[in-house]
């Protein structure tokens, strides 16, 4: 029995609305002079940082000329 690509298709998109739509938000937001705020609860990832910031600055031997 072969399941079709389209069945499949359908039943992931129906499971990952269910989890999507379950989780605790992390923000809240309000709307103040017709300018959206947005506050942050909590960190949407738990303590663990999974995004870092990293600055480069060119050597002073890369020189142009």
């Amino acid at each position: 029995m072969k399941i079709p690509p389209l069945f499949i298709l359908l039943i992931l998109t129906i499971l990952c609305t269910f989890h999507c739509g379950s989780q605790d938000e992390t923000y809240t937001d309000e709307i103040i002079g017709g300018v959206r705020h947005v506050h942050n609860l909590s960190p949407a990832w738990g303590d663990e940082l999974r995004v870092g910031l990293e600055l480069y600055a060119p050597s002073a031997q890369r020189r142009c000329h």
